[in-house]
């Protein structure tokens, strides 16, 4: 599924270093997720591009998937190979995040973004 991570801190997230934000609870706050995709090995190969926040279809900031240190899917793999190494408990329809892509930006509530995924999607929201 697409998803936005909205983390929240009452450090400056812009110049917080990795330490800091582990201690933080990795500034926890919100996921906001777009529809559940099939998965096909076309979305396992092809992580090219980038996703966009837009604010009336002006670009806030952007990430490009390749940001991620691994593919969605390695990345889901290793977890699950950590998770079972370390005895967690897992069930079915739990949601793991990937990690983020973009840079933290701040964003106001009560306005409409939308955020454009190319080949996975779009979707918007509305903070209130």
């Amino acid at each position: 599924m697409p998803s936005v991570e909205l983390p929240y801190s009452k450090h400056d997230l812009s110049s917080i270093i990795l330490p800091d934000l582990i201690r933080d609870n990795c500034a926890a706050g919100a996921l906001i997720i777009g529809k559940e995709i099939g998965w096909n090995d076309s979305l396992i190969s092809d992580f090219s591009g980038c996703i966009e926040l837009l604010d009336n279809k002006i670009p806030v900031i952007e990430g490009l998937y390749n940001n991620l240190l691994k593919s969605p899917f390695n990345l889901l793999t290793d977890f699950l190979e950590l998770a079972k190494k370390h005895n967690l408990p897992l069930r079915e329809g739990q949601l793991v995040a990937t990690g983020g892509i973009s840079p933290c930006v701040e964003i106001n509530a009560k306005k409409k973004y939308q955020v454009n995924f190319n080949h996975l999607g779009t979707f918007s929201f509305t903070l209130i």
